[in-house]
């Protein structure tokens, strides 16, 4: 198993199998990490971090993501 390398705003969180950016509030079904602080969504790209969602957050855009805290308590 390799190591992820230490930067300053970058860490990880190792839970059922998966490494876990830290911030992520959700995980979707594809496996994509999700952020949603007071209703703002950002989703995880391993190139450039968090990145700002910009589409409609309806019960169709909910419907495939699962909270975090609710999947790992």
């Amino acid at each position: 198993m390799g190591t992820v390398p230490e930067t300053g705003w970058l860490h990880w969180q190792f839970a059922g199998g998966s490494m876990i950016p830290h911030g992520a509030t959700h995980i979707e079904n594809d496996g994509t990490f999700w952020n949603c602080t007071n209703g703002v969504w950002t989703y995880w790209s391993e190139v450039f971090g968090w990145c700002g969602y910009i589409g409609t957050v309806n019960q169709m855009f909910l419907n495939n993501k699962n909270e975090l805290g609710t999947m790992y308590a």
